[in-house]
């Protein structure tokens, strides 16, 4: 098993997890909460509003590899503005959240959703992963957009259960329409640019691993 197989196995793996991963088997069985779901939105938009920064950071750091630094141009180049989708689907759960007949007059009731200090310490592990090796940056990119691929539908029938809507779900589907195509890119580009060497075979999965459980820390820290 290669790289590019090994950081799709344990992507498809983490999927089938999720199933009985709290925040999300409450999803599934229609039972999350308006609130718990305001949480999961805004956490994502901060790690969203995070991408471009963290490969105009790749860029930079692989300043000297040209082919390299050229596949994170093309990435910064796709990944503009997509922090909205989640800014839109935020303001349209907001009247599920905070509904006028409990807040009117008593803005202590309104409620206020948090960036979880797992995802930002999530961000912060994008940061330190791309410092020590952007290349090990492009299995990440590669995880998260199958990621989102796999789990998309699945997340948008199970807010549809929750009474939310087919509406507040941009961020999810839009995402996966573009990433259905990044995926086979992404495989390509674990193939030209990480060595299939033990050492960077080992940094990759103990790198996936870690963002792994940092994703499992942020959805329950979205509970409410």
């Amino acid at each position: 098993m290669n790289i590019a197989e090994s950081v799709k196995r344990k992507t498809e793996d983490y999927s089938h997890y999720l199933k009985t991963e709290p925040f999300n088997a409450q999803l599934q069985a229609g039972k999350l909460t308006a609130e718990s779901y305001a949480n999961f939105l805004f956490s994502i938009e901060y790690l969203i509003k995070h991408t471009p920064i963290h490969l105009r950071l790749a860029i930079e750091t692989s300043i000297e590899h040209p082919e390299l630094a050229e596949y994170f141009r093309h990435k910064f180049d796709e990944e503009q503005g997509h922090d909205q989708w989640a800014i839109d689907d935020r303001a349209k759960l907001e009247p599920l959240i905070n509904p006028p007949e409990r807040v009117s007059g008593q803005e202590s009731m309104r409620f206020y959703p948090q960036v979880s200090l797992e995802m930002w310490d999530y961000v912060r592990e994008i940061e330190r992963m791309i410092r020590a090796d952007p290349r090990i940056y492009i299995s990440y990119i590669y995880y998260t957009e199958y990621l989102t691929v796999l789990v998309a539908d699945k997340m948008k029938a199970g807010l549809s259960r929750c009474g939310f809507g087919d509406e507040p779900v941009e961020v999810l589907t839009k995402h996966a329409e573009l990433d259905v195509h990044h995926t086979s890119e992404g495989i390509e580009a674990i193939e030209q640019f990480l060595p299939e060497t033990t050492d960077m075979r080992a940094a990759v999965e103990k790198q996936i691993d870690a963002f792994i459980k940092l994703h499992i820390a942020m959805f329950k820290a979205c509970l409410v």
